[in-house]
């Protein structure tokens, strides 16, 4: 069997024949090809490097899919999830913190005395007036005892006799419930 190429026409075959007979031309088509030979080489291994690359990348991707597809089960799993305490457990403890914050109030309103009728005067002690009151009932009522003492009520005007025209109540929150219980008793059943 006779190659494609002797059937070409002469001229060109001898032109073919010729260049290759040329050590010139036949060195510098070796250099492109070892050229491209390292190049494609080269190539290669970028393209290996890559693959690599690209796999790592793709484990990557797949443990942070795993962690979101855990994390999304955790919060769907929280979502659905019931209260452990049941409503009407949560209901009955807010009814008997109201009870218990009443009760409070109540023994608070209970340390609280009220005296009328005594008259107001300017730059007075009022510790001093309560006490005075109480000695001249006969009730032991100590300055310790007394939490805070004060007129109740916004200051009416002054008169020429520097008197208020009209008296406030003084309001005394004494510390003991017992002996202030006493002291209020007291205080009502001589008044």
């Amino acid at each position: 069997m006779k190659c494609s190429l002797h059937k070409t026409k002469r001229g060109r075959h001898s032109s073919l024949l010729s260049a290759v007979e040329d050590p010139g031309v036949v060195s510098s088509l070796l250099e492109h090809i070892k050229l491209l030979q390292v190049k494609l080489v080269v190539l290669t291994r970028e393209v290996s490097s890559f693959r690599q690359e690209l796999a790592s990348l793709k484990g990557t991707l797949s443990e942070v899919c795993k962690r979101v597809d855990n994390v999304e089960a955790r919060l769907s799993q929280l979502e659905n999830k019931t209260p452990s305490v049941p409503e009407s457990h949560l209901l009955e403890d807010i009814a008997n913190l109201k009870t218990e914050l009443n009760e409070r109030e109540k023994s608070c309103l209970l340390n609280d005395i009220e005296i009328s009728g005594i008259t107001e005067r300017n730059g007075e002690n009022l510790k001093h007036v309560v006490g005075l009151i109480a000695r001249k009932i006969a009730i032991t009522l100590e300055e310790r005892d007394i939490v805070l003492v004060e007129r109740a009520g916004p200051r009416p005007p002054y008169n020429d006799t520097s008197e208020l025209s009209r008296s406030r109540p003084i309001v005394v929150l004494a510390m003991k419930y017992c002996g202030r219980r006493a002291c209020a008793v007291g205080l009502i059943h001589r008044a």
